[in-house]
C-alpha cells in the first residue's frame, strides 16, 4: 500500500493495470485483481476528468431572432480552415462580417489564432471601422476566452452566443464562409502562407466591391454601405422591404411589392384575379 500510494501521488492518472505493471517491475509478487481491489478499497481510483463548462448560448441570440437594425449593429465572426500544398500544414482564417450590410470586414490568415490574436485584430478593426454594439459567435474556445470577453465588455460590446451545435443560428457567418470555401479555397492551391493571405484578401475585396449579393437586391455590399452612410447608417430600401413582408414562422406568403413598372391597380389585379388555366389533373377528370 505504501508503494501504491507513492505511485498514485506521482502519477494520479495511472489506472490499476498500470500500477500493477509498475509493482511487478519493482519486484512485488501480486496479482492484478488484488491491485484492483486495493485501489477501490483505499480510494486510489483514477479521478474523473472535470468537464470544462463553456459559455452556453441561447436560441434568442439566433440571427433570425435578433436581427441587425443598422450598420455596425451586429457583427458576426467565425473560423475557416485550410492547408498549404507544399508542406500540408494547416492554417486558419478569422472572418468578420457586418450582418446588416453583408460587408466582409476581415479575413485574417495565420497558422494559429488564439484569443490574444483575436483581440489584436479586433482592436485594429475597431479603429478603422468603428465599434459595433453586438458580436454574434458560436462557443469556440477563442470566442469564450475570459480575456476576450473582458476586453469586449470594456469596449461596451455585447456578445451574442448561439446555442452549441446550432450553426444555422449564425447563418450569415456560415453563408460567407461557404461562399469563401466554394469560390476561393476550393479553386485555389496555396503553396505558402503569404500566397494564401494575398489571394484571400483579394477575394474579400471582390466580395465587398464587385460581387452582387442576393439579399441586397443584387448589388455589391460596398454600394449598399454607401447608401447606408448617406442615410445615417440605415438603408431606406432595406427598411421598406422588411416592412412590406409578413413576419412569421415562414408559412405566410409575402405581401405584394409595388414596383416601378406596375401600377397599384395592376398589382391588385395580379393578387386578386382567379386562376383561369386548369391543372393537368383537373383536365383529365373533366375528359373522363
Amino acid at each position: 500500500m505504501a508503494a501504491l500510494t507513492r505511485m498514485v501521488s506521482e502519477r494520479p492518472r495511472s489506472g490499476y493495470r498500470m500500477l500493477h505493471g509498475r509493482l511487478v517491475d519493482e519486484g512485488f509478487k501480486v496479482g492484478r485483481d488484488r491491485v484492483h481491489r486495493l485501489c477501490r478499497r483505499h480510494g486510489l481510483r483514477v479521478p474523473r476528468r472535470r468537464r470544462v463548462r463553456r459559455a452556453t448560448g441561447e436560441s434568442r441570440n439566433a440571427v433570425h431572432v435578433r436581427r441587425a437594425a443598422c450598420r455596425n449593429d451586429v457583427w458576426t465572426w467565425d473560423f475557416v480552415s485550410d492547408q498549404t500544398m507544399n508542406d500540408g500544414r494547416p492554417f486558419r482564417i478569422l472572418t468578420v462580417v457586418d450582418e446588416y450590410t453583408r460587408e466582409p470586414l476581415l479575413t485574417h490568415v495565420a497558422r494559429r489564432i488564439n484569443s490574444a490574436e483575436v483581440i489584436r485584430q479586433l482592436g485594429v478593426l475597431f479603429e478603422r471601422q468603428g465599434v459595433p454594439r453586438h458580436i454574434r459567435s458560436d462557443n469556440g474556445p477563442e470566442f469564450i476566452a475570459r480575456a476576450l470577453r473582458s476586453w469586449l465588455k470594456e469596449n461596451r460590446v455585447e456578445v451574442l452566443y448561439v446555442e452549441p451545435g446550432s450553426p444555422w443560428q449564425n447563418g450569415i457567418a456560415e453563408s460567407f464562409n461557404g461562399r469563401l470555401r466554394d469560390e476561393c479555397l476550393s479553386v485555389e492551391a496555396f503553396y505558402s502562407l503569404q500566397e494564401a493571405r494575398v489571394v484571400i484578401e483579394d477575394y474579400r475585396r471582390y466580395f465587398r466591391d464587385r460581387r452582387p449579393h442576393s439579399s441586397l437586391g443584387y448589388i455589391p455590399p460596398k454600394r449598399f454601405v454607401e447608401a447606408c452612410l448617406a442615410n445615417g447608417g440605415v438603408c431606406p430600401a432595406k427598411t421598406k422591404a422588411k416592412e412590406n413582408r409578413v413576419d412569421g414562422a415562414g408559412d405566410e406568403a409575402p405581401l405584394p411589392l409595388q414596383t416601378s413598372h406596375s401600377t397599384p391597380h395592376e398589382t391588385q389585379a395580379l393578387t386578386t384575379a382567379p386562376t383561369t388555366a386548369p391543372t393537368t389533373a383537373l383536365m383529365r377528370e373533366q375528359q373522363t
